[in-house]
């Protein structure tokens, strides 16, 4: 199936929590599942246009969404 994959990359300075950070990517979706997902992630805003990347912060650091997919 083709379709949307949404990456979430966590960045954490090191000191400030025990990890460096990580890096996810999520199964193929539809476009509305991935907007969804990077709503959800992002605080729950709405009205995300394009593919990012969105930025929230996180314990230690920051959480960068991307949207990576075909229209």
């Amino acid at each position: 199936m083709s379709g949307y994959r949404v990456i979430i990359t966590e960045h954490r300075t090191r000191g400030l929590v025990e990890s460096d950070g990580t890096t996810y990517t999520s199964p193929p979706q539809t476009e509305e599942q991935a907007r969804s997902l990077i709503a959800m992630l992002a605080g729950g805003t709405t009205g995300l246009r394009g593919g990012g990347p969105w930025r929230q912060p996180v314990a230690g650091g920051q959480r960068i969404i991307e949207l990576d997919g075909q229209p």
